[in-house]
């Protein structure tokens, strides 16, 4: 499976879409709190389930921006889970990634 990571994006592709989710209103994966800047996915459906996780399901090509601060990646077409990225510290300590 591919994976992509974009700042504090980090983009899994799988083999299918969960049940039960629900279609976001927009196509924000994350919002960085360091810049204040939304990582987005250009085209595709972004699905979010009742305990907060995204998906997308991409049925062509797209890219995911983040205005100035990161160069857009590109995503071929498929289905993926998107997760912030976590950096681990000192024992059981987890601190978010913030670009």
């Amino acid at each position: 499976m591919n994976q992509y990571r974009q700042g504090d994006v980090y983009i899994i592709q799988i083999n299918k879409l969960p049940k039960g989710l629900k279609k976001k209103t927009d196509n924000i994966l994350i919002h960085s709190d360091s810049t204040m800047h939304d990582h987005s996915l250009v085209k595709g459906i972004v699905y979010i389930n009742k305990d907060g996780k995204l998906y997308a399901d991409v049925s062509e090509d797209t890219q995911i921006v983040h205005t100035a601060d990161h160069d857009p990646i590109d995503i071929p077409a498929g289905k993926y889970e998107i997760r912030r990225q976590q950096q681990h510290i000192m024992g059981d300590m987890v601190q978010l990634v913030q670009d």
